[in-house]
């Protein structure tokens, strides 16, 4: 996940290193926060216990697997 508006890093960043993960074929999702910047600050769409939801979630699809 990379807030849009994120001033720090780069969002383009993360859409790099998305489609590098797929290309090689491995299990990525990119989440982009609106109008999120650096950390998630000024977040205005999405709240941090939802943020926290998708990362639990992502985190048992892929490292859970026997």
């Amino acid at each position: 996940m990379h807030g849009e508006c994120d001033q720090s890093v780069p969002y383009n960043q993360s859409g790099l290193l998305h489609a590098a993960l797929h290309a090689a074929g491995l299990d990525t999702t990119l989440y982009s926060a609106s109008n999120a910047g650096h950390g998630f600050r000024d977040m205005q769409v999405d709240t941090p216990q939802g943020l926290m939801a998708m990362v639990v979630a992502f985190f048992e699809r892929t490292i859970s697997k026997p």
